[in-house]
């Protein structure tokens, strides 16, 4: 579901107090992100549009360690700035860059993908981020494919390449249940080129796991996963969760 971000933005930045505007945007930036994914925490900076600085700080349980993912907002959406923004950002951080606006289209857009993807940062544009859907008590394939973006996402996502991520890993998700394998090497692809190593390798276990629980061998799995690999608690939650795997094997 379409939730619209950009007028939020809109309205924030028309406060005749810059900075009540400021903190209306961090709000609604903050509101949307925890709606997402509300078992993260997050914290404020004082800053605002700073090159190196972040304005959030967005934290959550891994494993029985915390990551995190700096934001960074951008009152610019000219892809050739945010270009040059991204690529003073430490590709260690992971970085989640939010522009105020959309992100305009041409060979601009492709440099600003390309090099957001090099420097393992998303660029999530206000329409990327109001078609994400909000957190359901009900944990689905999009469920894990939504929490990815936020916690692994790279490149640039505006709403149609979140919708075509959500759809290409839900598709994927049920077609390795299924040991079909197109769909299934389709999404894995998807994930290997939108998401960070660590969070695509993480789909993929679980994928693998739907695969293997379809009695298909992993020797014919369309991914590289090692066989040593586990999986984290929401996806095994929401394997223990699906259907019933007659495979008494698995």
């Amino acid at each position: 579901m379409v939730t619209p971000v950009a007028p939020e933005i809109d309205r924030a930045l028309d406060h005749p107090d810059p900075r009540e505007a400021v903190e209306r945007v961090k709000d609604v930036v903050q509101r949307r992100l925890l709606a997402v994914h509300p078992s993260a925490y997050i914290v404020r900076t004082p800053f605002f549009n700073h090159t190196y600085v972040p304005n959030l700080l967005m934290r959550w349980k891994n494993g029985r360690g915390v990551a995190e993912r700096r934001v960074y907002l951008r009152t610019s959406s000219d892809p050739i700035l945010l270009a040059n923004d991204v690529s003073l950002l430490e590709r260690e951080q992971q970085p989640l860059v939010v522009p105020l606006g959309q992100v305009g289209q041409g060979p601009s857009w492709t440099r600003l993908d390309d090099i957001a993807g090099e420097r393992q940062a998303l660029v999530l544009d206000p329409f990327g981020l109001g078609s994400m859907p909000p957190h359901s008590t009900t944990r689905s394939p999009v469920a894990l494919a939504s929490d990815a973006i936020v916690e692994g996402g790279r490149g640039i996502m505006r709403q149609d390449q979140v919708e075509q991520f959500l759809a290409s890993v839900d598709l994927g998700v049920g077609a390795a249940r299924e040991g079909r394998e197109a769909p299934t090497r389709a999404a894995l692809t998807m994930l290997s080129r939108r998401t960070t190593p660590g969070v695509a390798h993480r789909l993929a276990t679980f994928m693998a796991a739907m695969w293997q629980g379809s009695g298909r061998s992993m020797t014919d799995f369309p991914g590289d996963v090692p066989l040593r690999s586990s999986l984290d608690a929401t996806s095994l939650n929401l394997l223990l969760s699906s259907e019933e795997i007659e495979d008494e094997d698995f």
